[in-house]
């Protein structure tokens, strides 16, 4: 049940009325029951064409509704890997070159022409089977976001991947869990509860996240401090510390134990020999995000 919960989190903008709890195992394992996600949509779908019916007499206007509501309550998922990916094959480049164009996430031309030729090849294709086929725009938004999805089950269970190396892991971040968890922001947790209890409540978080596979877990800077975080994190993964400047580190912005560019100076000459003593790889970057992400794909690829 966390696991169908979790799918329509993610590959819908429909409320699910709690928040399904992040499991990795789980939401690979539900793959396969991507074309319910699918059916519910395509219900969803047909219930609007019902709906509108009444209101809308022109066939091209349905059509082009009914599809602006699809986009809306998927939030537009896997549009931007489509564009990706002509942005990439459309380079003419080698393939080395088309999957590093795939990784930008900016938008080239090929990518946004894609996009536009999309819509007008599906507006036109559920158009002209209405006119044509007698097929009810309805009817075929019913049945081919099933069809899409169990497609995608289908690639994935039997398309190698592009890459012959690569991560191809979930991101979490272990501080969003512990908010989830405390129903609070950090600072206000610090503020009527204190440090300990909060390293408590960012322990179990450590141990449960720590036990699941297929995982990059990004922690907080304190999580340094107590010594069975770094034998869980060890125990099933491997430890990266993303050395920085202090000079560059954010302070303040909700941090309890930075509210200045001082006090990240102190808290860094206090840590710095448990982070390195911690740290099975190190990554040092002092540039932008992108450039640390390709390094630790790097250290990654090369392990």
């Amino acid at each position: 049940m966390n696991g169908i919960a979790l799918l329509f989190k993610f590959m819908t903008r429909l409320p699910i009325g709690f928040e399904p709890k992040f499991d990795s195992d789980s939401l690979g394992k539900s793959m396969k029951f991507f074309p319910i996600v699918g059916m519910v949509m395509g219900l969803i779908l047909l219930a609007f064409f019902w709906a509108l019916s009444y209101v809308i007499y022109s066939p091209m206007v349905m059509v082009v509704t009914l599809v602006i509501i699809e986009v809306i309550l998927t939030g537009g998922l896997h549009l931007d890997g489509l564009a990706d990916t002509f942005d990439g094959i459309f380079s003419y480049r080698s393939k080395q070159k088309m999957l590093d164009i795939m990784k930008d996430s900016r938008l080239g031309t090929n990518g946004g022409l894609v996009l536009i030729l999309y819509f007008i090849l599906k507006v036109a294709l559920i158009y002209e089977l209405d006119m044509i086929a007698g097929i009810p725009s309805g009817i075929v938004l019913l049945l081919t976001p099933a069809i899409a999805r169990l497609n995608s089950v289908i690639n994935c269970a039997s398309a190698p991947y592009a890459r012959a190396t690569g991560m191809g892991k979930t991101f979490v971040d272990t501080d969003a869990e512990i908010i989830k968890r405390i129903g609070m922001s950090i600072a206000d947790y610090f503020a009527a509860y204190g440090e300990d209890s909060f390293r408590k409540v960012e322990s179990e978080v450590v141990q449960e996240i720590s036990t699941q596979n297929n995982l990059v877990i990004s922690t907080g800077g304190g999580v340094i401090k107590n010594p069975e975080n770094i034998r869980w994190l060890k125990g099933n993964g491997t430890i990266i510390w993303i050395q920085r400047d202090p000079e560059l580190l954010e302070s303040g912005n909700g941090r309890p134990l930075v509210p200045d560019q001082e006090a990240v100076r102190r808290l860094y000459k206090e840590r710095l020999p448990l982070y390195t003593a911690a740290a099975e790889t190190i990554i040092e970057n002092d540039g932008n995000e992108e450039e640390a992400l390709q390094k630790i794909l790097t250290a990654f690829e090369q392990a």
